[in-house]
């Protein structure tokens, strides 16, 4: 069995996803906010998909259980620091949401990585943030309206962050850079 330790090369490698798409969830968030002003959760939730590219980007070139979750520590932070219109909660957002792209992999021991295994990944990143979106925009006044709204948004997560996080990666490995990385060991 591999180690599950982390080499120094791994964590430069997630703190660097977390800091680029942290820096960028900054500006997707104030995206999101003036989408979610013009036309409410079906139109702002287009994009949703995209807050869960860092972890997991950082799951699928690392392969190691707890990537996804310290990349969405360092992206929260990133992003608060980033200017995200929704301040601190932002952390609570990108922890979450790579919970659940953790429990994505983990259901299959980290070691199957095709598009049906990334796309549940992917998926399960909004239900497990939905809990605190829920409290956070009091959701509860309009639960048979907005339920379906971030169904939506979680099913762009399989594009955004699932499918656009396999082609990514993929292609980082391609050009070798990810040697000492679990895809390249793959």
């Amino acid at each position: 069995m591999k180690s599950q330790r982390y080499t120094t090369w791994e964590l430069v490698a997630i703190v660097i996803l977390g800091v680029v798409t942290g820096a960028l969830n900054g500006i997707f968030s104030t995206l999101w906010a003036a989408l979610f002003a013009m036309g409410g959760s079906y139109l702002a939730n287009i994009i949703f998909g995209i807050f869960y590219l860092g972890p997991m980007l950082a799951a699928y070139l690392v392969r190691k259980p707890g990537a996804a979750l310290i990349c969405g520590v360092i992206q929260g932070l990133v992003e608060v620091v980033a200017g995200t219109p929704f301040g601190f909660i932002a952390v609570g957002w990108t922890v979450l949401q790579a919970l659940g792209i953790e429990v994505g992999f983990l259901i299959f021991r980290y070691k199957q990585w095709n598009w049906g295994v990334v796309a549940l990944a992917a998926f399960l990143a909004g239900p497990f943030n939905y809990p605190l979106t829920f409290f956070v925009f009091s959701l509860a006044k309009t639960p048979l309206f907005s339920l379906p709204a971030y169904v939506f948004g979680w099913l762009t997560g399989i594009v955004l962050a699932g499918f656009l996080g396999k082609l990514i990666g993929e292609g980082v490995a391609r050009t070798g850079a990810t040697t000492g990385l679990g895809i390249s060991q793959a």
